[in-house]
């Protein structure tokens, strides 16, 4: 299998890592939020860390803008050689998965900033892979194991780039083989959790 194609399967197996997390991980802050000093683990979630400003009020707003998804590999990974075209395909489809849950939770959607949208910006960050040796193959480079993902996002005000809404979760440390579950299981669960924590806040 191609190396690339080998990397691309890492990202089927992101959520089941995060999903399994026991501990308040240690997260690395990437530089996709604005502030991540207000960010606090809520009670009783210890693999969260979420800012939510008094000014959120769902009430004072009727829509919400999602941007497209972005993908970011750890600066220290040993695999981070995805292909582009693979990268795009990957964040396009979490983007509409997204999408498509939030319309079904009640939320209404639009494709323009205004006074009364919220802008949703949603990143998979922090992307950590490791090599391991195959049996056969001795000391060389073979199966691909994940060490890391961290989930971004935030709801910012369209018009005046406030953020009222931030998000992070994810581990590090702790190799584990990928899951192989479909990519579109893994980023539904995803966009569950965040319409989940929106859900919360209103």
């Amino acid at each position: 299998m191609p190396r690339h194609s080998r990397i691309l399967l890492i990202l089927t197996g992101v959520l089941a890592l995060l999903n399994a997390c026991a501990g308040a991980p240690e997260l690395r802050r990437s530089g996709f939020l604005d502030d991540y000093t207000k960010l606090a683990p809520p009670e009783g979630r210890k693999d969260l860390r979420v800012y939510r400003s008094p000014d959120l009020d769902f009430e004072k707003f009727n829509a919400l803008l999602v941007e497209d998804a972005v993908a970011w590999f750890d600066p220290d990974s040993e695999a981070t050689d995805i292909l582009p075209i693979e990268r795009k395909r990957l964040t396009d489809e979490f983007s509409a998965i997204v999408r498509k849950t939030l319309k079904a939770r009640g939320y209404n959607l639009v494709d323009a900033p205004g006074e009364r949208v919220l802008r949703v910006r949603i990143a998979i960050t922090e992307l950590y892979v490791r090599f391991g040796p195959l049996a056969t193959e001795g000391d060389k480079k073979g199966r691909i194991k994940l060490d890391g993902a961290t989930l971004e996002a935030d709801l910012k005000e369209s018009l005046t780039g406030r953020t009222l809404f931030a998000v992070m979760t994810g581990r590090r440390g702790g190799v584990a083989a990928m899951s192989g579950k479909p990519t579109e299981a893994v980023f539904q669960y995803w966009a569950d959790q965040l319409a989940d924590l929106l859900e919360e806040s209103r």
